[in-house]
C-alpha cells in the first residue's frame, strides 16, 4: 500500500498566501491582454477601414468637383454618389472607434477624423442637390432633341433653351422654380461643412490633411456665395419670365448721363409680354412721341422745381420719376402714362405686372462679355456705348436721312443683337452674365417694381426695388435732378462729406456736397443745372446753408442766393436747392441742421447711420467725420487702427451701394 504524505498534499492544495496577490495580478493582466486582443483586432480593422473609405470618399469628391466645374453633370453625379457611399461607410466604421475618443493622445485624432468625415459627407450631400438639378435640366434639353445625349456639356449655348418646345420649356421653368428650396438646403449644408472643417485642430496627426483642405475650403466658400446669388435670381426668374402665367412689363430706359431721382432721364419706354420665357410682343417707343401728342391735353401740375427750372406747366411722362423712392415714382409714371394715352384716344387699360428700369451700365458690361457690336456702320464698345447711342439718337439719325420717328431704331437693334449673343454663350460663360445683372441690381443700375405681392416682397428684401428706407437711426440720401443740362452728368465729379458734432441742444449735422464740371459747351454737355435734395431724418431742423442759387449764370447774372425748400415726404424731411456749375468750375452745397431729439438720445449708447445711394450714380466718394463728444468703443465698419481711442468716428468710402455704419460708446 502506497503511503501518502497528507501534509505535502495540504501544502500543494493551499499555497503560501504570500503568492496570492501576484497570481491575482497576473490573472487580471492576462484577462486584459486577452480582452485587448479581442477588442483591438476589430477596432484596429475598423480604424483601417474608416481611413480607407474616407480616402476613397475624398478622391471621389475631388473628382466630382472637377467634373462639375467642367459642366459634366453626369460624371459629377456618379462621382458624388460614390463619395457618399464611401463616406457613409467611413462614418459607420467611425462609430466603432468612437468610444476610444475618450483616451488621451489618440482621442483628439479620432474626434478630428470623424469631424472630417462628417463634414465631407455634408459637402457631398450639398453637391448632389446642385448637380442633380443640373442633370435634370440637361435631361430636358436632351429629350427635346436640342442636345446630343452623348454630349457631356451644354456647349451649343443657352439659346438651346429658347429653341425648346413650349412644354419642355415650361418643364425647365418648373424645375428652376424649385431651385431656391434646394439651394437653401445646399447652402445650409455647406455652411455646416465649413464650420466642421474650420473646427479641426491644427496640432493632431491630421495636421497635414487639415492644411491640405484649404483649396477645398476656398472652393466651398465660393460655391456657397454663388449658390446664394443664383438662388436669389432663380427664385425671381420664373415669375418674371411668364411662368406659370404670362406677364406684362413696362420697361424704362433711364439715361444716367442726364441724372434724375430714380436713375436717369426716361428717354425710351418699352412694353413687353412674356410667356414661358418667350417675348410674345415687344414695343419700344420714344418718350417724346407720347408726350408730344398728349401736349396741352394733360391736366397734372408738375412739382414747382420742374415748373420753374424746366419752364413747363404740365407734368409729362419724361419727368414722372421725380420721387427718389422707385415704388412711389412707378405709381406716378403709370398714372401719367394712362392719362397721356387716354388724352389721345389710345387704349389705357393695359395692366402691368411690373416695371423694370435700366441704365446704360448693363449694356456696357454685357459688351465686355459678348464683344463689340456693329450696326449700320456704327460700332458699339463697352467704352463708347453710352456716347454712341446718344450721338446716334441725337445727331446720327439725321445724317443717315432717317425720320425722327425712327431715331431710336438703332437702340432696338443693339438690344436685340446683345441679347442674341448672350443666348449663344456657352454655359460656362453664363455665370458672368448673371453677375452683371446681380451687380446692376445691388448697385441700383437696375430697379424692379412688381405688383405681384410675392415678387415685391422678394425684391424688397434684397433692396432691389429702389425704395427709400425709413427707420429710427440717422439717415442721409443725396438726390440730384439734372434740369436742362443736356448729358452733363457724364462729366460731373461729385463728393459727399457728412459730419456731426455734439452741441448743448443735441447733435448737429452738416452735409457738404461738392460738384466739379469737367466738361465744356457742345452738343452733349453744358453748364450743370441741378435741383438737389438731401433726405434726412424727419424732424431735423435746418440751421444754415450755403451755395444755393436762384438760377444759372445766364438767367441770373448776379447769381442771387437761392432759397432752401423744406418738405416732409416719404417719412423723411428733405432740404432742396438749385445749383448751377459752369464748365471748369467747382461749387458746393452745404446744409447744417439739428438732428431730432430721438437720435440724440439714442446716441447716448449707440448710433446708427444709413447713407443711401441715388440710383444711376457711380461710386460717389463719401467721407464721414462723426464727433460724439465721448470715446468711441466699437464701430462697424472699423476705423483704421491709428484712429482708435478718440471721440471721432471717421471713414473714407464710396456710395457704390448703400452704406450702413454703427458706433458704440
Amino acid at each position: 500500500m502506497t503511503n501518502i504524505d497528507i501534509d505535502a498534499l495540504h501544502e500543494t492544495s493551499h499555497p503560501d498566501p504570500r503568492f496570492r496577490p501576484v497570481k491575482t495580478i497576473l490573472a487580471v493582466i492576462g484577462c486584459l491582454l486577452l480582452s485587448f486582443v479581442v477588442i483591438a483586432i476589430p477596432v484596429g480593422a475598423s480604424f483601417y477601414r474608416m481611413a480607407s473609405e474616407a480616402k476613397s470618399g475624398r478622391d471621389a469628391l475631388l473628382a466630382a468637383s472637377t467634373a462639375a466645374e467642367n459642366a459634366d453633370y453626369k460624371k459629377a453625379f456618379s462621382d458624388l454618389r460614390d463619395a457618399q457611399s464611401h463616406l457613409a461607410a467611413a462614418n459607420r466604421f467611425g462609430l466603432v472607434v468612437a468610444p476610444l475618443s475618450v483616451l488621451p493622445y489618440v482621442g483628439s485624432d479620432i474626434q478630428a477624423a470623424r469631424t472630417l468625415i462628417h463634414s465631407s459627407l455634408k459637402t457631398a450631400d450639398a453637391l448632389v442637390r446642385v448637380v442633380g438639378l443640373g442633370e435634370e435640366l440637361l435631361g430636358i434639353l436632351e429629350r427635346s432633341g436640342v442636345l446630343d445625349a452623348a454630349a457631356p456639356t451644354i456647349g451649343g449655348g443657352v439659346d438651346a433653351f429658347f429653341r425648346l418646345p413650349v412644354a419642355d420649356r415650361r418643364a425647365a421653368l418648373d424645375t428652376l422654380s424649385r431651385v431656391p428650396k434646394d439651394f437653401e438646403v445646399s447652402v445650409s449644408e455647406i455652411n455646416q461643412a465649413l464650420a466642421g472643417f474650420e473646427s479641426l485642430p491644427q496640432d493632431t496627426m491630421l495636421a497635414s490633411a487639415v492644411s491640405g483642405l484649404q483649396p477645398m475650403l476656398v472652393k466651398l466658400q465660393n460655391l456657397r456665395d454663388r449658390l446664394a446669388s443664383a438662388s436669389e435670381l432663380s427664385e425671381l426668374l420664373p415669375a418674371l419670365s411668364g411662368y406659370p402665367t404670362s406677364k406684362n412689363y413696362l420697361l424704362l430706359m433711364q439715361n444716367n448721363t442726364e441724372l434724375r431721382p430714380t436713375g436717369g432721364f426716361i428717354g425710351t419706354l418699352g412694353e413687353v409680354t412674356i410667356a414661358a420665357a418667350e417675348a410674345k410682343s415687344l414695343r419700344v417707343v420714344d418718350v417724346y412721341a407720347i408726350d408730344g401728342v398728349a401736349g396741352e391735353k394733360l391736366t397734372t401740375v408738375p412739382p414747382s422745381p420742374l415748373a420753374k427750372y424746366l419752364s413747363v406747366n404740365k407734368w409729362y411722362l419724361r419727368d414722372a420719376n421725380w420721387s427718389p423712392d422707385f415704388p412711389t415714382a412707378v405709381k406716378k409714371i403709370t398714372d401719367i402714362l394712362r392719362e397721356e394715352s387716354k388724352s389721345v384716344g389710345r387704349d389705357e387699360s393695359t395692366e402691368y405686372d411690373g416695371v423694370l428700369a435700366i441704365d446704360p451700365m448693363i449694356a456696357s458690361e454685357l459688351l465686355k462679355i459678348v464683344g463689340n457690336v456693329t450696326i449700320g456702320g456704327s460700332t458699339f464698345t463697352p467704352e463708347n456705348v453710352t456716347d454712341e447711342i446718344e450721338f446716334q439718337v441725337e445727331k446720327g439719325f439725321d445724317a443717315k436721312g432717317l425720320p425722327v420717328a425712327q431715331r431710336k431704331d438703332i437702340l432696338i437693334e443693339l438690344m436685340g443683337e446683345v441679347f442674341k449673343r448672350c443666348l449663344a454663350l456657352p454655359s460656362d460663360r453664363w455665370p458672368a452674365v448673371i453677375d452683371v445683372f446681380t451687380r446692376a441690381l445691388y448697385e441700383k443700375h437696375m430697379l424692379i417694381a412688381s405688383f405681384d405681392p410675392i415678387v415685391a416682397k422678394f425684391v424688397r428684401a434684397r433692396n432691389w426695388d429702389g425704395s427709400m428706407h425709413v427707420g429710427g437711426d440717422d439717415y442721409l440720401m443725396v438726390v440730384d435732378a439734372n434740369l436742362a443740362a443736356l448729358k452733363t452728368d457724364s462729366v460731373i465729379t461729385r463728393k459727399v462729406s457728412y459730419s456731426i458734432n455734439q452741441s448743448p441742444t443735441g447733435l448737429v449735422a452738416t452735409a457738404r456736397l461738392v460738384y466739379k464740371n469737367n466738361g465744356g459747351f457742345n452738343w452733349k454737355t453744358t453748364r450743370y443745372r441741378t435741383y438737389t435734395r438731401i433726405f434726412v431724418p424727419l424732424g431735423s431742423k435746418l440751421i444754415s446753408s450755403s451755395g444755393a442759387m436762384e438760377n444759372d449764370k445766364v438767367l441770373d447774372p448776379k447769381r442771387t442766393p437761392g432759397r432752401i425748400d423744406t418738405v416732409d415726404e416719404l417719412g423723411r424731411r428733405s432740404f432742396g436747392a438749385f445749383l448751377s456749375v459752369e464748365p471748369g468750375e467747382t461749387r458746393e452745397l452745404v446744409f447744417t441742421y439739428e438732428l431730432p431729439e430721438s437720435i440724440s438720445k439714442a446716441a447716448a449708447g449707440h448710433y446708427g447711420l444709413l447713407v443711401q445711394k441715388q440710383p444711376g450714380t457711380e461710386a460717389v466718394p463719401l467721407t464721414l467725420s462723426l464727433d460724439f463728444g465721448k470715446k468711441v468703443t466699437s464701430a462697424t465698419p472699423v476705423e483704421e487702427r491709428n484712429k482708435w481711442g478718440d471721440n471721432i468716428y471717421s471713414q473714407i468710402t464710396d456710395l457704390r451701394t448703400d452704406r450702413e455704419f454703427s458706433v458704440g460708446f
